[in-house]
């Protein structure tokens, strides 16, 4: 039964009408890998072949359960071979000009999102409101987990654009902005904590104080 299920799921990863540069991407691979995908399972087709000669040599009947079984895996080798070769006339036809320019118009909108975050990050760069630190600190925060999808984003443009044969897209200001963002939420982060306990740390008593915990939150202030 895993070997009929296989076969069949692979029938369906040959999706002839994919909508989105994914399902061509699943589409492609399993068309275009189909013969290692066949050759792999070449030991399961023989084994089961063998169980119903054996059965037959020694005159017992074959299980019809096996024998419909064995009629549908075998049967779905051709059928499967011939989708592979349709989907790669449609591909060919169809699917290349479509999706080239369904990839090159998601690369205009990803560069769009990227110069978006560069104008967020700018302004974010340049405040200088102490008692917002909180404010600039969320927003930073937002801001961070937008340039995370963007880069995993960004990382399956490339994959897309391979996939086609089409020249890699570049961003060149994400990876800086990722790295520039960090000492500015630990800023802002630090900006809030000295709002929230400035009072107590000048005012207040300390029942202890450890040095090394000082001695680094100073290096941390000092490289910010």
């Amino acid at each position: 039964q895993d070997l009929k299920d296989e076969l069949l799921a692979k029938h369906s990863e040959i999706v002839m009408a994919p909508k989105t540069a994914e399902e061509l991407q699943s589409a492609l691979k399993a068309a275009n890998g189909l013969d290692a995908f066949l050759e792999a399972r070449r030991p399961q087709m023989a084994r089961l072949r063998d169980v119903i000669d054996l059965l037959q040599r020694w005159s017992h009947p074959v299980p019809s359960a096996l024998q419909s079984r064995w009629y549908e895996c075998i049967n779905a080798v051709p059928t499967l071979h011939d989708r592979a070769e349709r989907w790669r006339a449609v591909f060919k036809r169809d699917l290349r000009s479509k999706f080239d320019l369904k990839i090159a118009d998601n690369a205009r909108n990803l560069e769009a999102q990227c110069l978006d975050c560069k104008t967020a990050l700018d302004e974010y760069a340049s405040k200088v409101s102490l008692y917002k630190a909180e404010f600039y600190h969320s927003k930073l925060q937002t801001l961070q987990k937008r340039m995370h999808t963007l880069q995993e984003d960004v990382q399956k443009q490339h994959e897309h654009e391979e996939m086609m044969d089409m020249e890699r897209s570049d961003f060149p200001w994400l990876a800086s902005m990722i790295e520039q963002i960090v000492p500015l939420l630990e800023l802002w982060y630090l900006a809030h904590e000295w709002i929230l306990w400035k009072d107590e740390i000048l005012y207040g008593e300390f029942s202890r104080i450890d040095p090394d915990a000082v001695k680094g939150k100073l290096t941390a202030c000092t490289e910010t």
